[in-house]
């Protein structure tokens, strides 16, 4: 599965039911388990905040980090970004939705389903990003 980050999509989408989903994303400018927000109007914002350690002994590493100022700022982004998620079905499936946006001078620029959109998993199937 590896390591992915969060991305909540306020930029319309084609399809009303997929807008309020949180997304995961693999290419995400400096990936690292963060949380990212794509506007209404299209630019790119990232949680960024401060870490404080403190020890722990309870920890298997003997501490644990703390997030601390929290605040969204906007991230110089050229490129594709791809977003998917998957919400589980009435029947027991879940269905996958995914989404390439290209941003252009740090506003999306063009939008459109990815290949796996609309796919129906199966429990016991594992689904990644192609």
């Amino acid at each position: 599965m590896g390591m992915f980050d969060h991305v909540r999509c306020r930029y319309p989408l084609p399809d009303a039911e997929a807008q309020d989903l949180e997304y995961q994303s693999k290419s995400t400018p400096a990936l690292s388990v963060d949380s990212y927000v794509i506007t209404s109007k299209g630019s790119l914002l990232h949680e960024d905040y401060e870490t404080r350690m403190e020890k722990n002994a309870d920890s298997m590493l003997g501490f644990v980090l703390h997030r601390e100022n929290s605040r969204w700022v906007p991230v110089d982004f050229r490129g594709e970004l791809e977003i998917h998620a998957s919400v589980g079905q009435a029947d027991g499936t879940r269905k996958w939705y995914s989404y390439l946006l290209w941003f252009k001078d740090n506003r999306v620029a063009d939008l459109q389903r990815g290949n796996s959109w609309g796919e129906i998993i199966t429990p016991g199937t594992r689904k990644e990003p192609a």
